[in-house]
């Protein structure tokens, strides 16, 4: 068993890295806008197959490895977004989905509410953001709804890793 989940942390470090690379690519060639419903459906189908608890696991650490860093970027007032956005994905993980999808909704709406300078080529992060985070949280309200992503402890889900 230690060995799949090491396999399936592995994966999921891929995925965020692959992903993290592919938004500074579209951004450098001015594609954030266009790219990014594509890159959330991507991300999307790299993590809807995984098994049992790997899913929401996943999805926590996703949730983190690719939102956080926007906050970390700019310093004072955003430092008190990444508390929310790790609060909330712990939250999520422990108690209930919905938490996630709290995060991944809240995200773009802190990214058109409060005004920051960005330089090029990420003028267009907070559009895109609206695309991207959107349809992951649609995707993750969806799977919560349905029963199919619950937190730690709580109801069966898919079945657990064997």
């Amino acid at each position: 068993m230690g060995v799949r989940i090491t396999g399936w942390a592995v994966y999921v470090v891929a995925v965020m890295m692959a992903m993290t690379h592919a938004i500074g690519v579209v951004a450098r060639a001015d594609l954030l806008v266009a790219a990014a419903l594509p890159l959330g459906v991507v991300l999307v189908l790299a993590l809807c197959w995984l098994p049992g608890r790997v899913e929401p696991a996943a999805w926590g650490a996703v949730t983190v490895g690719i939102l956080a860093p926007t906050y970390l970027a700019h310093g004072g007032v955003e430092y008190a977004a990444l508390a929310v956005v790790v609060a909330l994905t712990l939250l999520g993980m422990f108690r209930s989905p919905w938490f996630l999808v709290a995060a991944w909704v809240l995200h773009p709406v802190w990214d058109v509410v409060v005004p920051r300078h960005l330089e090029p080529p990420l003028t267009d992060l907070p559009t895109a953001c609206v695309l991207y985070d959107l349809l992951v949280a649609a995707y993750l309200a969806h799977r919560t709804h349905r029963g199919r992503l619950t937190a730690f402890g709580r109801g069966v889900g898919k079945a657990a890793v064997s």
